[in-house]
């Protein structure tokens, strides 16, 4: 009977033991959840406003290179003369591809900015699915504009600098306001990719932590 009842005793002693561990683990959860849902929240916020932002400057570079021309004066040169003859002639974007390709990448940009921030604010919790979309468009918008923007500054620098050895001439002193407002809009690309490039890592870290988070929710069950 004696060790019967230290049996029992026993017995007593672990289910006491472990419905303290699981009341303990209860309250740490119900400690941590205000926590965990204040960080997300202001991960949330700090994602809205780099889209924000990225709009922002995605529409800004384009606006500043599509309204950019200006009439200047291009020497040409007059064997008969023997002279150069300052000839009229207006530059604008269009003329150059690369600065083409630079207002249709800021102006995608923009709208899978505008877009992805309606969804961020449209639904509460991301599913695994959109959030591997969200990851590789963002990957792929600040591939695309980093492209842009590098293209449009090796034109910028021929026109800025010229290429002497095979009789190039830098054309920026005819067009100083022209070349200006091409730097402008290219500062303002290459600051949207910044912004997308913080995002997609924000997006990777989000993804993951999810990931890590089901993956330990497995193990504790």
């Amino acid at each position: 009977m004696m060790k019967v009842n230290g049996y029992e005793d026993t017995e007593r002693q672990v289910e006491g033991h472990v419905q303290g561990l699981q009341l303990k683990r209860l309250d740490d959860g119900s400690k941590q959840k205000p926590a965990a849902a204040a960080a997300g929240s202001t991960k949330a916020w700090n994602i809205i406003a780099l889209r924000v932002v990225a709009i922002v400057l995605s529409i800004a570079g384009l606006v500043v290179m599509d309204t950019d021309e200006q009439l200047g004066r291009t020497p040409l040169y007059i064997p008969y003369l023997n002279s150069d003859m300052n000839i009229p002639k207006k530059a604008y974007y269009s003329l150059f591809t690369s600065f083409k390709y630079l207002v249709w990448a800021n102006a995608v940009a923009a709208v899978v900015a505008l877009v992805q921030l309606i969804i961020v604010l449209a639904i509460s919790r991301q599913s695994k699915a959109g959030g591997w979309i969200t990851l590789l468009v963002d990957q792929a918008v600040a591939y695309v504009l980093l492209a842009a923007a590098a293209s449009s500054t090796e034109v910028a620098y021929v026109a800025k600098h010229g290429i002497t050895y095979i009789g190039w001439n830098e054309q920026c002193s005819n067009y100083h306001r022209f070349c200006m407002r091409v730097g402008i809009s290219l500062v303002l690309t290459y600051m949207a990719t910044l912004v997308f490039a913080i995002l997609t890592l924000m997006s990777a870290h989000r993804l993951f932590s999810l990931q890590s988070t089901k993956g330990l929710k497995k193990k504790n069950l």
